[in-house]
């Protein structure tokens, strides 16, 4: 046997099944490594082949236009679900800032899927101008070589992915709009107190009674300057639970709600006015409204309006009503200026 081994052609079988070994091992390890890899990485979605076209109501706007807002915005959000949208603008002849934060929130919505969006602008050449320079272009894919200057306004979001570094309630955030908006009217960066307060309390509601889970819910702030009547209009979206689906009213009232005594948007004037409690029972915890509310009486804020389910209330005008459509979070709008 001892002569058997020593000989070369053994020896020679003896490398060669070592290399053989040592190269199945190294293959081995190259497909676990692949493997893991490929198991760590997100699957591609299917990409959709087919797209729809949905037309944009004419008048696009939020406060002014809630209900074919809202269907319209539910639509984009159904159709994403099985197919590429493609948004055309073209016939709007009305535009507000708030529908464009609105646009955004829907968008970024529906491409939670493998959905493609594309569309058009308005072909009224002020209102395409509004929207190209609203912020709006920051936030989706133009064309090749395009380039918009958001000289109008600033668009800013929270998603709790890794698309943002910001907090739900951000400080710098809530400045960056602030003295945006300041500058615009007066020509110099500047604090506004009451608009400074209101983003900090939406971004913390929004961390506190929105969320339908653990992850907070994502938002959407705006502002945008109105050069024609100088005021700079903000926006503040949530897409959480709403104001109405929330813990923040009291059991009672949730009652009063559940056996139809008062409608939601009774309720909303309610709370516009302060008479409901807060639900934490600490002091100046759940005012958040109240005090919006008591800005806009005090001149400190115009036009302040809140949307929310399928109830929209406006303290400009004191009108509180249902809607046909229900939206599926909160929005806050509100301006400063002449």
């Amino acid at each position: 046997m001892k002569r058997l081994i020593t000989r070369g052609k053994w020896k020679r079988h003896l490398a060669e099944r070592t290399r053989s070994q040592a190269q199945a091992r190294a293959r081995f390890a190259d497909y676990r490594r692949r493997r893991n890899a490929a198991l760590a990485r997100p699957a591609h979605p299917k990409k959709f082949h087919k797209t729809s076209r949905i037309e944009a109501p004419r008048e696009f706007s939020l406060i002014q236009n809630p209900n074919e807002m809202i269907r319209f915005f539910k639509e984009i959000e159904g159709l994403a679900e099985t197919r590429n949208v493609f948004v055309d603008m073209a016939g709007v002849s009305a535009l507000t800032p708030d529908a464009i934060a609105g646009l955004l929130a829907a968008i970024h919505h529906g491409a939670r899927t493998s959905a493609h969006f594309s569309g058009n602008v308005p072909k009224d050449g002020r209102l395409s101008d509004i929207l190209n320079r609203s912020g709006f272009r920051e936030y989706v894919t133009n064309r090749e070589g395009a380039q918009f200057r958001s000289s109008f306004g600033k668009v800013r979001k929270h998603s709790g992915s890794r698309e943002t570094m910001q907090t739900n309630f951000n400080q710098v955030v809530a400045n960056d709009l602030v003295e945006f908006a300041v500058q615009a009217i007066t020509g110099t960066p500047g604090p506004h107190g009451p608009s400074y307060s209101i983003l900090g309390e939406a971004m913390l509601n929004t961390l506190n009674h929105a969320s339908r889970g653990k992850d907070p819910e994502p938002w959407w702030a705006s502002v945008f300057f109105d050069a024609e009547r100088r005021r700079s209009c903000f926006t503040f979206i949530d897409q959480g639970v709403g104001i109405f689906k929330s813990h923040r009213l009291t059991l009672s009232l949730k009652l009063l709600e559940g056996l139809s005594i008062l409608d939601n948007a009774q309720i909303l004037e309610r709370l516009f006015h302060g008479d409901i409690p807060s639900t934490t029972k600490i002091p100046g915890r759940g005012n958040g409204i109240p005090f919006m509310y008591n800005h806009h009486k005090a001149n400190r804020i115009k036009n302040f309006t809140v949307l929310a389910n399928n109830a929209i209330g406006g303290a400009e005008t004191e009108s509180y009503r249902m809607l046909r459509e229900s939206f599926n979070g909160t929005i806050l709008y509100w301006e400063i200026g002449e």
